[in-house]
C-alpha cells in the first residue's frame, strides 16, 4: 500500500487475500510517528476451525484509570506499550462439548480425575458433568435457586427468562475446574495433535486480543451492558446462569474473539507474577466492572467455581493441520 496520512488514533486494518486467512489488525498511532506494518497472511487452511490468527504488533497493556481503582480493584500495571509474537487465540471459551471430547480420549481414571465434581460455590451457583452407566453424560447445573439435570441432548431451559431461555447445554462454557485440569486439556491438545503449542493464553495474549490495540476497558469499548455481555444484569438475578458461547455478538472483540467480558471468567497465565494464578473477562455473576478486560483477578489455583472456565491459545502451524 501507498503511504498514508493518518490524524493519530486508534484504528482496524482489515486484510484478505484468495486462499489466504482474513487478518483484522487493530493499532494505534500517535502524533507525527512514521509506522511501517508488515502483516504477513498465512494460508487460510493453516487456521484450524475455531481459531483466529492473531499477527504480531504492538498493543497498550494495562489500564489508565487512577492509582485507588488501579491498584485496589483492577490490581494491573500502569497502561504501557507491549508486544507479542504471532498466535492463535480461540474464537470462544472451551465448551462442554469440547471438555466431554477430552474425558472421552482418558484412560476410566484419568476421566474420573477431570470430569467436573458437583459441589455448591455458594450464591454463583454450582455444576457438575458426569457420566452414566451407558456412558453418556449428564449435566448437573445449579443456577441461584434452581437446579437443573440433564442428560447428552437434553436442553437447557431456563425458567423466568424472556430471552435466550433455550440452551444446547453442549455449547455452554465448560467451567468448574481448576487451572491444572485446564491446563491438562491444554496438554491434551498438544499431545494428540490438534493444536500446535496449545496453552492457557498468556494475560499480554488474552488482553490484546480482547482489547485490540487501544486503551479501552471492553472489548467493543469503555462501557457494556447486559444486552452486549453476559453479566449480573443481564437477566436479573434470579437469572444467572452461563450461556452458550457466542450468544453476544455485539460485545466481540476487535480481533473477532468473543464472550471475552462476561459469560465465565478465564484462567491466563499471569503477565506481572508468575507464581499468579488468574482469571479475566468477568463472569455471569459479576459487574461490568469485573467485566474489565483490564481487570487482573489473582486467585487460588487450586479453587473449583462454577464461573469459572478457560480458552485455549496456540501456534501457528509450519503446515496445514
Amino acid at each position: 500500500l501507498p503511504p498514508l496520512e493518518l490524524p493519530q488514533g486508534s484504528y482496524l486494518l482489515v486484510f484478505s487475500a484468495p486462499g489466504r486467512a482474513e487478518i483484522r489488525y487493530p493499532f494505534i498511532v500517535t502524533r507525527g510517528e512514521q509506522l511501517t506494518l508488515n502483516v504477513d497472511l498465512p494460508q487460510a487452511s493453516r487456521i484450524p476451525d475455531g481459531y483466529v490468527y492473531i499477527p504480531p504488533g504492538r498493543f497498550l497493556f494495562g489500564t489508565a484509570e487512577a492509582d485507588a481503582i488501579r491498584q485496589s480493584f483492577l490490581q494491573t500495571t500502569p497502561l504501557h506499550m507491549r508486544e507479542t509474537p504471532g498466535y492463535l487465540i480461540a474464537k470462544y471459551e472451551t465448551t462442554l462439548g469440547q471438555w466431554i471430547e477430552f474425558l472421552n480420549d482418558l484412560s476410566p481414571a484419568d476421566r474420573t480425575k477431570y470430569s467436573i465434581e458437583f459441589t455448591n460455590a455458594g450464591a454463583s451457583g454450582a455444576i457438575g458433568l458426569s457420566q452414566l452407566a451407558d456412558g453418556s453424560w449428564q449435566l448437573t447445573l445449579q443456577a441461584v435457586n434452581t437446579t437443573y439435570t440433564l442428560r447428552q441432548g437434553q436442553p437447557l431451559i431456563y425458567g423466568g427468562r424472556n430471552r435466550n431461555k433455550q440452551q444446547d447445554w453442549s455449547k455452554l462454557p465448560a467451567s468448574g475446574m481448576d487451572r491444572s485440569a485446564a491446563e491438562a486439556y491444554t496438554s491434551w491438545l498438544r499431545r494428540s495433535g490438534r493444536l500446535s503449542g496449545a496453552r492457557l493464553c498468556s494475560e499480554l495474549e488474552w488482553e490484546r486480543a480482547a482489547r485490540g490495540a487501544d486503551a479501552r476497558e471492553h472489548p467493543q469499548g469503555n462501557l457494556i451492558d447486559g444486552t452486549e455481555a453476559n453479566i449480573d444484569e443481564s437477566y436479573g438475578r434470579d437469572n444467572m446462569g452461563p450461556d452458550e458461547v457466542g450468544r453476544f455478538p455485539a460485545s466481540q472483540s476487535p480481533f473477532g474473539v468473543h464472550d471475552m467480558a462476561g459469560n465465565v471468567n478465564e484462567w491466563v497465565r499471569s503477565a506481572l507474577d508468575s507464581s499468579e494464578a488468574v482469571i479475566k473477562g468477568g463472569g455471569f455473576f459479576y459487574n461490568i466492572i469485573t467485566a474489565r478486560s483490564t481487570n487482573h483477578s489473582a486467585v487460588p489455583a487450586n479453587i473449583h467455581d462454577p464461573t469459572f472456565g478457560f480458552r485455549v491459545c496456540g501456534d501457528l502451524p509450519p503446515t496445514a493441520p
